[in-house]
């Protein structure tokens, strides 16, 4: 018989699990407390005070030419400097320097995706958010100072913009900010930011440039990390470094692919995603890990192509399953199928209501350091087309990984479209459907407030499939 336990409990299992295995630690890189900007990619900068030099993996241009700008103290390096300029780099400046050899700036990606929102000892403040958009100091510390002096830190895991400014009493924008996937752009009326900015690009604009400063200031609190990477709701992605993306289409996915897993015996997860008038899902879910295969839809579950077959006596590829129950509603019924590949590394498949998810629980980079797929590369988490060229649009990468001959055929049944034809796409959000829903913005927030850095996910499910309890499911 399977064994039964609330699932609050099956919560505090895995959140204990160790968090992803990678080469990073739950801290910042010790280049954070070197430069006052680190930009991926080009940074255009017209402040005119840098108390640190600046680290440009692109090329960095002067926001003002008409006035003279300083960077003291550290040494500034840059891929290449732009003319006109009139920078003066007191601490020193060393061009044709590509941003690898002073910065790994893959540990911002991971800390983008691992770290948690927390409250510290000292007055330190972690804020992880995952949308972009306009932001001042009250938005993180309300009535707070400009000066900030290390004690608070805004991490952006979006592609979004994110734009810093002053408050609505003239304020300065005082937290340090790592935004690696997104362009940074800081408005000349913010005075002056106190900490540190990291961005794929970092910008000044508008007004005022010419007397904006740039401290950089440092966070020089602690960090509460974990990655459980995976893919769940309408369907949302984090990839092993920790990123987040959507992709709603119709079709076969390829989730993860790792030949090397427990030497040789190969791991493959594929997700089935299906379409449905106002929201897509995941369908069905199958694993296989060696020649043994586990297919689990929304009603039921396969093994070896055995319907509903006793788990307490299967083992694929040598691991158990277990399942697991809990009824989080009268109308909210959870149903868990946990594969043990190591004492802290777990794969968990969840089938709540209308939705699934898979989460990869304390992986370990020993067992499947080779996988590819939706989730990326195991190793930085790039996201690779199958030939191994890195992609960046998010729909392209999707659909490079609809399942095709070169991949295991898992499901037992067949759904449109199957390879060569492409993924489905989305039809257009019909944003009346949440009218129609009767469920308000307000009321998916509430419900949904107890999601953390995934509240948006919470919010954007609840809205397309009209479920409140949605929400209540883990």
């Amino acid at each position: 018989m399977p064994s039964y336990f609330t699932l609050p409990i099956l919560v505090v299992l895995l959140s204990s699990m160790a968090p992803v295995s990678t080469s990073y630690q739950c801290e910042l890189p010790k280049e954070f407390s070197i430069y006052s900007v680190i930009s991926k990619e080009d940074a255009s900068i017209g402040a005119h005070s840098m108390y640190k030099g600046v680290a440009v993996g692109g090329t960095l241009s002067d926001g003002t030419p008409d006035s003279s700008a300083t960077f003291d103290r550290t040494t500034s390096r840059v891929k290449a400097l732009a003319n006109p300029n009139r920078f003066n780099f007191n601490g020193g400046i060393e061009t044709g320097v590509s941003l690898e050899t002073s910065v790994d700036f893959g540990h911002f990606e991971w800390l983008a995706g691992a770290a948690k929102s927390g409250d510290f000892e000292g007055g330190k403040k972690v804020v992880v958010l995952t949308k972009g958009g306009t932001y001042n100091l009250y938005d993180f510390r309300n009535g707070g100072q400009g000066e900030d002096n290390g004690n608070t830190i805004v991490i952006f895991n979006t592609s979004d913009d994110v734009i810093l400014t002053k408050t609505h009493d003239g304020r300065q924008f005082g937290p340090s900010v790592i935004a690696p996937f997104s362009k940074v752009i800081v408005l000349g009326n913010a005075g002056f930011v106190d900490g540190t900015i990291v961005g794929k690009q970092v910008v000044t604009s508008g007004g005022n440039q010419g007397q904006l400063q740039l401290h950089g200031d440092n966070y020089n609190g602690p960090f509460v990390c974990g990655v459980n990477p995976g893919s769940g709701g309408d369907p949302h992605f984090k990839t092993w470094l920790g990123r987040r993306y959507d992709f709603h289409h119709q079709c076969d996915l390829l989730l993860v692919k790792s030949e090397s897993f427990m030497e040789g015996k190969g791991l493959e997860v594929q997700i089935r995603t299906t379409s449905k008038s106002s929201f897509s899902y995941i369908s069905g879910v199958a694993v296989r890990i060696g020649r043994d295969v586990l297919e689990i839809s929304q009603t039921e579950h396969f093994y070896n192509g055995s319907q509903d077959y006793d788990l307490t006596k299967a083992r694929i590829g040598g691991y158990s399953v277990e399942i697991t129950y809990s009824l989080k509603s009268s109308t909210s019924f959870v149903r868990n199928y946990v594969i043990e590949i190591s004492p802290s590394f777990i794969i968990v498949v969840i089938v709540r209501k209308n939705l699934m998810e898979v989460r990869f629980h304390g992986a370990d980079e020993n067992l499947i350091g080779d996988s590819v797929g939706m989730l990326g590369e195991y190793r930085n988490g790039t996201l690779l087309s199958r030939s191994g060229i890195e992609i960046e649009d998010l729909s392209e990468f999707g659909n490079e990984w609809q399942v095709n001959y070169a991949d295991s055929a898992l499901f037992s049944s067949t759904q449109s479209p199957q390879f060569p034809q492409k993924c489905t796409p989305p039809a257009p959000v019909d944003q009346a459907r949440y009218l129609r829903h009767g469920i308000s913005l307000a009321q998916a927030e509430k419900a949904c407030e107890g999601w953390g850095e995934e509240m948006d996910d919470c919010v954007f499910d609840v809205m397309a499939t009209g479920d409140i309890d949605v929400a209540f499911a883990f």
